[in-house]
């Protein structure tokens, strides 16, 4: 539709669809805040034309009212004519009837029908002249709405007119932004202009350049947070300088310390002054030679406080004197190097009876004798301590010759069972979690659990090659010190408390070490607790660990875990060898056998391979 005002100079032409409605809501014409001055105008024309419409009596069929007295031309005469009809439809007498009121009814009082639109709740009949004053008082508002519809439209179409005289708007466009740096690789480089939204999304998206990317490498502020405070809580300024004893951090760097950083530059700022502290307390220490014996290689190694250090060297004298079967020892001296000749006495090997004697020279280094006497043939005694007696051949200028050998021979055992499981559980026998403990080894008793008051112990001996099996106390669920001290091992003890074997014998022994542990899930056999792992380890002397084993288990993968170890170690001597076994959870939970699936056991054995072999000749 071509605007009224298009050719209204210097009026600008503005489309109605244009202009907003920021009046309130009008639900008699559907009108809403926000709808088009278009939409307005014709809402209320299409509102003005029912009404004209609908007061437009030229357009009603008058026919069946048989009016004689005229056609009507407006509402008040149809209203009159209308009002005559039904006092006549009625038998009232028309108003010049009833000069005076009297005792009638009609037509003030008399009670007529009322039209549906007109009724208010259940009320269908009134008074005449109450229905008279209805329809005249209806009238009238209907004329004071057109009147308000009328007025409202002279006033939007004033506002319509004051709309479309406004130059249109230019739409807004965003501001460009040339970059000192590039944020975003190939698409937002320095030195060129962009728009500002482009901008925005390169520094906060970009991969590289990005501020969540700059967080994801940097961490949250509170992460940093977090850091520098961890600088205020390990070193302080207060903490002796390496470089100068005398001094404290804040005492050296004076000026440039900073007591309490509040931010990750402060911090860093002390950071790099404790490392130019360190540096500065290297030393150099001045090694000078004492004689010609000794070659000194000045080195710079980290040193404490105070000044450089300096060495002199001296190499301690070195002699050399003839032993036994040693003839005389001849000395050089070529430069800083003293040659020593040591020359041993000659060997002679002479035949006695039935002995022949061969000699070979060929061996550069050694002379080699060969001794052959008469063979000689063994024959064994059983006896308790295993002692052997051997008897040579009888031959002319031989004497009879009687070995007496001791082996100690035998397999002996000890063995030492741990049952974990919901029968057994004391507190002896809880494996504690170790996550937080950082290197733990097997033979620190803070971090690990021993094998102690074990449920079953079995030896076996070889003097009456008996084996015994020994139970535990049904009162205490572990095998009593008493109890094991009736039956003994035949090559050691064993502390039920401590769970220390101490091996009293000298010989060779092989010991292994075992743990099978089940998952502590009874539901579905597996381990539900977080990953982690077991260990075991055969240790001696509470020092030493003879050697181990560990396993890592997965959760919801792992059923069981089962390890194992050996060790076979000779024992010299008369001192007893401590052996004890050792078991390391490494896991986010205690081990004590309630909550597991089924009974688990954990042990070792200790097993006398041989004993030492001591020979005693008599000729």
């Amino acid at each position: 539709m071509k605007p009224l005002n298009l050719d209204n100079s210097p009026c600008s032409p503005i489309s109605s669809n244009c202009v907003i409605w920021q009046g309130p809501n009008i639900p008699c014409i559907k009108l809403c805040t926000g709808d088009t001055i278009t939409d307005v105008v014709y809402a209320l024309a299409i509102q003005l034309c029912d009404i004209v419409d609908a007061v437009n009596i030229s357009t009603l069929d008058l026919t069946c009212l048989e009016i004689t007295t005229g056609t009507p031309t407006n509402i008040n005469q149809l209203l009159q004519i209308l009002i005559d009809k039904i006092c006549d439809a009625n038998s009232i007498p028309a108003p010049s009837a009833f000069p005076t009121r009297g005792n009638s009814s009609c037509p003030t009082d008399c009670i007529v029908p009322v039209a549906a639109c007109l009724r208010t709740g259940t009320q269908t009949t009134m008074k005449l002249l109450d229905y008279v004053q209805l329809i005249g008082n209806t009238i009238c508002s209907i004329l004071d709405d057109i009147t308000t519809i009328n007025n409202s439209i002279t006033n939007i179409t004033n506002r319509v007119i004051a709309l479309e005289s406004i130059p249109p708007t230019p739409p807004y466009v965003l501001p460009s932004v040339t970059p000192d740096c590039t944020l975003a690789d190939g698409s937002v480089v320095a030195g060129v202009a962009y728009p500002l939204n482009i901008i925005l999304t390169a520094l906060i998206n970009d991969n590289d350049h990005g501020y969540c990317a700059l967080l994801g490498t940097t961490g949250q502020p509170s992460d940093i947070t977090i850091a520098y405070n961890l600088g205020n809580s390990t070193v302080s300024g207060t903490d002796g300088a390496l470089s100068n004893c005398a001094l404290t951090l804040d005492q050296l760097f004076s000026t440039t310390w900073i007591t309490t950083p509040t931010n990750l530059s402060e911090s860093f700022i002390d950071l790099w002054l404790t490392v130019q502290d360190i540096r500065d307390a290297y030393k150099r220490y001045n090694v000078t030679a004492g004689n010609s014996n000794v070659t000194v290689t000045t080195t710079t190694t980290p040193g404490t406080c105070g000044p450089e250090i300096s060495f002199d060297v001296k190499a301690k004298s070195s002699s050399v004197s003839a032993g036994t079967n040693i003839a005389s020892v001849t000395t050089t001296v070529v430069g800083d190097n003293t040659d020593y000749t040591v020359n041993a006495r000659g060997t002679t090997v002479a035949a006695g009876d039935n002995i022949t004697v061969a000699t070979n020279t060929t061996d550069p280094t050694n002379t080699i004798y060969t001794v052959s006497g008469k063979e000689a043939i063994v024959q064994a005694s059983a006896s308790a301590n295993n002692t052997v007696t051997v008897t040579p051949t009888a031959g002319p200028g031989l004497g009879d010759t009687t070995y007496s050998v001791y082996s100690q021979y035998g397999l002996e055992m000890f063995g030492c069972q741990w049952t974990i499981g919901s029968s057994y559980a004391g507190s002896w026998m809880t494996m504690p979690s170790q996550t937080a403990v950082a290197g733990a080894q097997f033979s620190f008793p803070s971090s690990v659990k021993r094998i102690i008051q074990p449920n079953n112990i079995t030896t076996t001996s070889s003097v009456d090659n008996l084996t015994y099996n020994i139970s535990k106390v049904a009162t205490n669920w572990f095998v009593s010190q008493s109890q094991f001290d009736t039956y003994g091992c035949s090559f050691g003890t064993f502390d039920v408390v401590t769970g220390e074997f101490n091996i009293t014998e000298p010989g060779e022994y092989l010991i292994s070490g075992y743990a099978h542990l089940k998952a502590d899930s009874a539901g579905n056999g597996i381990w539900t607790s977080a990953a982690g792992s077991f260990g075991i380890g055969l240790c001696a002397n509470a020092t030493d660990l003879y050697v181990g084993q560990t396993q890592t288990f997965v959760p919801a993968v792992t059923r069981q875990v089962d390890l194992s170890c050996t060790k076979v170690i000779y024992k010299p001597g008369t001192s007893p060898q401590t052996v004890y076994m050792s078991v390391l959870n490494y896991s986010d939970k205690n081990y004590d056998g309630t909550a597991y699936f089924g009974s688990d056991n954990v042990g070792f054995t200790i097993v006398k391979l041989r004993g030492d072999l001591t020979v005693v000749t008599g000729i």
